[in-house]
């Protein structure tokens, strides 16, 4: 297949660039360790989620990106798809019931985030029946628990197994130490929503440690046009005030020596204005529940300098509601998660520096019930409970050939109960020079197994039908990585990556029956360059970041559907009033996508700032935001469970927050 002239043109400048830094790499390797040029932004960030220990950036396995809570605040972000929407290609689609983020072009229109895992501190939190990585308000992660986020772009599957085809979110929850005290907060915004939040945090002399969390949202949501809808029976395609959401969250964590014991749960209610899966439109009787909940106990203790022992067993749950209207009945739709899981790594230093993990992961299901009925309390009209036990083995290994130059290698083999085993493994070649630039050559794999919604969902008819047989997607990615040291404030991130994905899980229109069906229906092919400059100038720090991506099917050779080839997003924030508030600049921006159903949807740019200061009043912190600040019109493609083949997004919307500590 030929590539598209700008895409050839990209990477040859890529290439070209990363050639060009050769010479400049090795003139930076004769620079002391104590120069001026030696730091970048302070000091170098560290990465846990890359190989299961600390490691600093530079030297990890990955296309690595760490936001902290200072940007979470400056930015005004409330959940974690809006701050992974401004991170290097990575992209966000909204269908008013969920939120999906794509990564390097690839998001299928309602795959609930399957592909990427999330953490919380190293815990996998995607639930067990849709394989969910929730990033909006559905998710288990709320914004102000989080210390900061690692974002590790690739395959992953080599060291947490299932699901991280494209990229690895790990949440680093907040410590007492940081946040001594009390602190409560208030926030209104447009679309009549509003939040409250108290947090707090402790660590006594004894050294115990406590940090918690409760936070209330409730939006009263607003009016939205459907011109698929229009006609008098259906309000001329006004769904008014079908657009409610509502959520409670709780976190707390205790840590004392070793141990860490720490909970969250999270409950979201929301009213679905667009009538999906065929139901009646502007009832306001389409509904989604999720609640979700997770137990974690964490142990990790060194031996010796030379060794470390951890491991964490955890206690989850996930429920899901949905009633959809339909012209004769409510269909009442549930499904009920119930696991348990155990992980245990030890970790050695060999032969000098030379570093090897070995672990093991086990998986227990108990229940992964999905049911449907006419009308609650009724006989379930389809009732499924299949469950599958996992375990997985895993070796890792960080070895240093020279001062500079490192082998990053590791194998991961992954069974579950009916299916054939997977094998995963990864390398890299990490040249490594301790100012804060470094040369990367990096390959992995990753698998996806399908899941119970996906194998076992039938609604008798209506909307969906099973498909039992489905076999695991697999995906393997080859990528060139440079990070160089720019000056001692500026720091430059260029990658060129190649990735194929096999046996692909989509859901497709059945021809014979109009159903609903997932089917391993082929393979998807993407390639691209992301680009990224960071900067720390006194008070004044910012980023920018352009990906040029594209990801295709390579039987049919069209372009995937909602995949972006361009990205774009700017992040700059400017102290004001000598240094007591900041202003957070945020500009980002996407190309042209395709729908599903072969329509286009014109690409946008959105704009937003926000005032905040924790300073202008001892004890208060307060902020100002106002988000898609030039009110731009644009859609998000969705999935076929939609009449619509895009759904509009928010336009201009002002939120305003204030807290006080005590």
């Amino acid at each position: 297949m030929r590539l598209p002239t700008s895409t050839v043109r990209g990477g040859l400048f890529a290439l070209s660039t990363l050639a060009a830094l050769l010479p400049a790499l090795g003139q930076a390797q004769n620079k002391k360790p104590g120069s001026d040029e030696s730091l970048l932004l302070g000091e170098i960030p560290s990465v846990f989620g890359a190989s299961r220990f600390d490691q600093a950036v530079t030297e990890a396995p990955a296309s690595v990106s760490v936001i902290t809570s200072e940007e979470i605040a400056t930015y005004g972000w409330r959940t974690l798809s809006e701050l992974l929407r401004t991170v290097r290609g990575f992209y966000v689609t909204d269908d008013r019931t969920y939120t999906y983020v794509g990564a390097r072009g690839f998001s299928r229109p309602g795959d609930y985030n399957t592909r990427i895992l999330v953490l919380l501190d190293g815990v996998r939190v995607n639930e067990h029946i849709f394989d969910g990585g929730y990033s909006g308000n559905e998710g288990l992660v709320d914004l102000n628990t989080v210390d900061r986020v690692e974002i590790i772009r690739g395959p992953g599957s080599t060291v947490y197994g299932n699901n991280a085809l494209f990229g690895v979110i790990n949440v680093i929850s907040k410590r007492g130490r940081a946040e001594r005290g009390v602190t409560a907060t208030s926030s209104i915004g447009s679309f009549g929503s509003n939040e409250m939040a108290i947090r707090a945090g402790e660590r006594t002399a004894f050294g115990l440690e406590f940090f918690g969390s409760l936070s209330r949202l409730r939006v009263a949501g607003q009016d939205h046009y459907y011109p698929e809808f229009d006609t008098p029976l259906n309000s001329h395609g006004v769904a008014a005030g079908r657009d409610a959401e509502r959520r409670d969250n709780a976190f707390a964590k205790l840590e004392w020596g070793s141990w860490a014991l720490e909970g969250a749960g999270n409950l979201r209610d929301k009213t679905v204005p667009t009538a999906s899966y065929a139901t009646l439109f502007n009832t306001g009787h389409e509904t989604v529940r999720d609640v979700s909940g997770t137990v974690a106990l964490r142990y990790s203790r060194g031996a010796g300098e030379s060794s470390n022992l951890s491991g964490s067993v955890s206690l989850n749950r996930y429920d899901w509601y949905g009633d959809f209207p339909y012209s004769d009945a409510t269909a009442v739709n549930w499904s009920h998660g119930r696991w348990s899981e155990a992980e245990a790594q030890y970790t050695r230093l060999v032969f000098g520096k030379n570093r090897v993990v070995t672990g093991a992961a086990y998986t227990h299901n108990w229940r992964q019930e999905q049911g449907s009925a006419t009308a609650e309390g009724e006989t379930p009209y389809f009732l499924d409970n299949t469950t599958r036990d996992t375990y997985g083995l895993f070796v890792l290994g960080e070895f240093r050939l020279s001062e500079r130059l490192i082998i990053n290698a590791g194998l991961r083999d992954d069974h579950a109960s009916g299916l054939a085993d997977s094998w995963n493994p990864r390398g890299a070649l990490i040249y490594s020079l301790g100012d804060g630039s470094a040369l990367k050559v990096l390959y992995g794999s990753a698998y996806r197994a399908a899941n119970n919604y996906e194998r076992f969902y039938s609604d008798d008819g209506i909307s969906q039908e099973a498909n039992p047989a489905l076999t695991p997607e697999r995906v393997t990615t080859f990528e060139i990585l440079a990070e160089k040291l720019l000056s001692r404030h500026v720091k430059g991130t260029a990658s060129v990556y190649q990735y194929r994905a096999r046996q692909l899980i989509n859901a497709a229109v059945d021809e014979t029956n109009g159903l609903l069906q997932f089917n391993n229906l082929g393979r998807a092919n993407g390639e691209g360059i992301e680009t990224e400059v960071e900067l720390e100038l006194g008070m004044l720090t910012g980023r920018a970041s352009y990906a040029l991506q594209r990801a295709w099917d390579p039987e049919i050779g069209g372009r995937l559907s909602n995949s972006p080839q361009h990205l774009g997003a700017l992040n700059l924030s400017v102290p004001i009033a000598s240094g007591r508030a900041r202003t957070g600049f945020e500009v980002r921006g996407m190309s042209t996508r395709m729908t599903p159903a072969g329509n286009a949807v014109p690409g946008h740019v959105v704009a937003s700032v926000v005032l905040s200061s924790r300073r202008l009043v001892k004890g208060a912190e307060c902020s100002a935001g106002v988000f898609n600040v030039f009110n731009a019109v644009y859609s998000d493609p969705v999935g076929e469970e939609h009449l619509e083949k895009s759904i509009r997004q928010d336009g201009r919307a002002v939120r305003l927050s204030l807290g006080y500590a005590f």
